[in-house]
């Protein structure tokens, strides 16, 4: 009996609470806790584009610029440089142009490194590094080194590298000078030397590089703050190379080492990733300035505190929304985003507006709100000899679907109004955006959406009267290709399905694998299909390139996938595009929307919202669409983590105490049967 209690008293006395999902060296410590629900793609620097894969890369590896945490609309600022890069334009014979002018043949850009910058501590870096191991943990010895210029230009080199099959290598091709001469010859011999090896990109000494790129690219500035460009320790290669390396999982995928505030201590994608504070990283502050709105919020609270401020990040692997969110509520997540079936019970309406449950309130869970830099549309293949084309009956065809496809209504549906209706490509944070923007061709002046009996007007005026070939009288049927990823769930395909048939369209539904669905894209083989689009960077070109039409998917391999092709668009576009943020650039961008509006290359278009949850002792968080180093900025104060876990995670006693008093009786006549019957005896 005195076990029994022993064991209970060790229960109800536990420093953690009995339902802790984590090992005991990580309860109550400065770490932060999250979760990811797909594992990720790749840690490699140049080869990571996805969001569950930034999400780790971006806290590993620094590059040369970064966003100003809360400064908006975002600006940029110097990361691993000294400055901002000093800007030269050149003519075609490398003489300096005035900063206004209006041709420009070459930019050149100068990067300038910050002192005393050392890479993560890395066997590579150590003498007896070419002992070949199996294992990560095997490898005991670690060193580092001052990160150089060379660091910088074998990242470059490196986006080039077939083996690599960098995402943005055909980008950087087109803009920086040299590097598609190069890239074209490592196609035929990839053991070609990097150093001195692209023409464009001119060591200086040590501390200092020049890039030249074609032509006047302001967007090269948006590039230099994403990871491609983090600086790559030129020993990885012959390091990773080692036999039995790869075969043993051990590639820079695997085993990322850059110069950010947090380095890889623990790699289990299928369970578990541990990131750790780096030991060396560089001086870095906490932020002084930002909007009103964040010294009201508390965001201003850790003006010029040493980053990072939490010392290490665990991320755990859950593929499911369901025990994600349980344990966000027990406490043992520190944020979580909200997903549909969690919706009704996390939020209210108040007043016309999105509010937290008392239930969540009382938590001191914080809610925050956010519309993404990105656009989701259903693109039409303007190839197609039914919904492609340029005449006034295809562009009233398109508009006719347009109309029918209520997007506001699926938002309020399917989305718990977790978006908004997009007006033109360019998602709210973005110049060019206009808050007044109305596409007149889908909405009255009054800013409310046409009638279906307009649409039947539309449909009849395109040739298809009551949804019939005005001459053959065959039904109009269309087909959408999609995924499970995309509008594959059987509900919103019932209800895209009536949308058209109120119309009289019969569409057609055809569910694919993402493999198969990309190579129809690459083929120009969809009639119609869905697709979304972030943003690399907080520019109007990286939305408006996706309508250009030397960026045809079919043609070019491009991000067109619609095939649009408008030669005044193109004309607006290509004037426009490397313009500045003036007034302008920006009435330019108002004639563009109104021809993509007209032309209807696009339909059913929205913008993302986020609604974003956070426990109150996760402290500085800012929602940051086009920012991912966000979590050096953050804090946690565990002390009071740990008391709200103790306190929402106590052991439901009763029913161990009802065991112990039925134990506890058969015991009892147990011990009385056995006296009885040696009494009888």
């Amino acid at each position: 009996m005195r076990g029994v209690f022993f064991v209970l008293f060790l229960l109800v006395s536990c420093a953690a609470p009995w339902n802790n999902p984590y090992p005991q060296n990580l309860w109550n410590q400065n770490a932060f806790f999250s979760a990811f629900v797909e594992r990720p793609k790749h840690l490699d620097p140049a080869r990571a584009y996805d969001e569950v894969s930034l999400m780790f890369v971006a806290q590993i590896y620094d590059a040369p610029l970064q966003y100003h945490y809360l400064k908006r609309p975002y600006t940029l600022e110097p990361n691993l440089l000294a400055q901002m890069p000093q800007i030269v334009f050149l003519d075609s014979e490398g003489k300096v142009l005035p900063s206004n002018a209006k041709k420009v043949y070459q930019t050149r850009y100068r990067l300038i490194l910050k002192d005393n910058l050392v890479f993560q501590p890395h066997p590579m870096f150590s003498p007896n590094k070419w002992n070949v191991q199996n294992k990560i943990k095997n490898f005991k010895e670690n060193a580092t080194r001052q990160v150089v210029s060379d660091d910088l230009i074998y990242a470059i080199y490196r986006l080039v590298l077939p083996e690599v099959s960098s995402p943005i290598a055909s980008v950087m091709e087109e803009h920086i000078v040299g590097l598609k001469e190069f890239s074209a010859k490592l196609k035929k011999n990839s053991g070609l030397p990097w150093k001195n090896a692209i023409s464009g990109i001119q060591k200086i000494d040590d501390k200092t590089l020049d890039i030249l790129v074609w032509g006047k690219y302001p967007q090269f500035l948006y590039w230099l703050a994403m990871p491609f460009f983090a600086p790559i320790p030129f020993e990885e290669k012959a390091f990773f190379r080692q036999e039995k390396m790869a075969e043993n999982g051990l590639t820079l995928d695997s085993w990322p080492v850059g110069t950010g505030a947090y380095m890889l201590e623990e790699n289990a994608p299928e369970s578990r990733i541990v990131l750790v504070k780096n030991p060396f990283f560089r001086k870095e502050f906490y932020p002084c300035e930002g909007h009103e709105s964040d010294f009201q919020n508390g965001l201003l609270k850790d003006c010029g505190n040493v980053l990072p401020q939490i010392e290490k990040l665990v991320f755990s692997r859950e593929k499911e929304a369901l025990p994600y969110w349980r344990r966000f509520l027990q406490g043992f997540y520190d944020s979580s985003g909200i997903s549909s079936d969690q919706f009704d019970s996390a939020v209210q309406m108040d007043v016309g507006r999105i509010d937290l449950s008392k239930n969540l309130k009382e938590k001191g869970i914080l809610f925050s709100e956010s519309v993404q830099s990105s656009i989701f549309y259903m693109g039409v293949n303007m190839q197609d000899s039914v919904l492609g084309g340029y005449s006034k009956e295809k562009k009233a065809l398109r508009q006719a679907i347009n109309i029918a496809l209520n997007v506001e209504e699926f938002i309020a549906i399917f989305l718990n109004g977790r978006a908004i209706a997009a007006q033109s490509p360019i998602p709210p944070g973005i110049f060019g955006f206009d808050q007044k923007d109305i596409n007149p061709y889908l909405y009255d002046e009054n800013g409310k959406r046409k009638t279906i009996e307009y649409a039947k007007e539309l449909l009849k005026q395109a040739g298809y009267p009551n949804g019939r070939h005005h001459k053959t009288g065959a039904p109009l049927i269309v087909y959408l290709d999609t995924t499970s990823g995309g509008l594959g769930e059987k509900s919103r395909l019932d209800w895209l399905i009536r949308q058209f048939a109120q119309i009289d369209i019969q569409l057609v539904v055809r569910s694919t694998d993402f493999n198969r669905f990309q190579q129809k894209l690459r083929q120009g083989a969809s009639q119609l299909f869905y697709i979304g689009w972030n943003a690399d960077y907080p520019d109007p070109e990286n939305f408006l390139f996706l309508l250009d039409s030397k960026n045809n998917v079919t043609q070019n391999a491009g991000d067109n996938y619609t095939q649009y092709h408008n030669a005044q668009f193109d004309q607006l576009y290509q004037q426009l595009r490397y313009m500045d943020n003036t007034e302008e650039r920006f009435r330019l961008i108002q004639k563009l929307k109104k021809i993509v509006q007209e032309d209807s290359p696009w339909i059913f278009a929205m913008h993302p919202k986020i609604y974003a949850l956070n426990h109150g002792w996760l402290k500085n968080k800012k929602p940051a669409s086009v920012m991912n180093n966000v979590l050096k900025y953050q804090r946690v104060d565990f002390q009071q983590r740990t008391s709200r876990q103790n306190q929402w995670n106590q052991p439901l006693m009763l029913p161990f105490f009802i065991l112990i008093a039925l134990f506890c009786a058969v015991a009892w006549a147990f011990f009385i049967w056995l006296k009885k019957n040696k009494i009888k005896q």
